[in-house]
């Protein structure tokens, strides 16, 4: 923010933050997803508040809040479509993991980001078809808070 005040944080320059924590994975993509939920207003950077705001939700707030779950939520969702298809929680399990490395079975029992989503989505939804609705993400996630906390564990911010 030092450097560029009148614009925030740009996706290049988050990335680099995630770099930091990486020992061994690449956490460029996972990074863009993250920056994509910082930022609000969808004007391609995380001004001040947008960050201390994602921040204060991610590291601060109880994992079953409705701000952190809304958080989540944004994340999963990447086409803003308001709603999660399994293509998408597949695509943030690739990122995640990609970003993890080798750390990354610390964190996860299943192999790959595939069986990770499947059985994340079947725990939202039932099934592996369909969609999750926000009011579908919040039961299933406060049955199983993992899937908030998930995306939580590598904000080391």
């Amino acid at each position: 923010f030092k450097n560029t005040p009148e614009v925030g944080l740009r996706v290049e320059q988050f990335k680099k933050l995630f770099r930091k924590w990486s020992d061994d994975g690449d956490a460029s993509t996972f990074a863009e997803q993250v920056f994509r939920t910082f930022d609000e207003n969808g004007d391609r950077a995380i001004d001040f508040r947008e960050f201390i705001c994602a921040l204060h939700t991610i590291k601060h707030e109880s994992v079953d809040s409705v701000q952190k779950l809304h958080w989540a939520f944004r994340m999963y969702d990447i086409n803003g479509d308001g709603y999660i298809e399994l293509c998408e929680v597949v695509e943030i399990m690739r990122a995640f993991y990609k970003m993890m490395g080798s750390q990354v079975y610390k964190i996860v029992e299943e192999g790959t980001p595939e069986k990770k989503a499947e059985k994340m989505f079947i725990q939202l939804n039932g099934n592996l078809e369909g969609r999750v609705s926000f009011a579908e993400f919040v039961d299933g996630a406060k049955n199983d808070l993992s899937i908030v906390k998930l995306l939580s564990s590598p904000c080391k911010i």
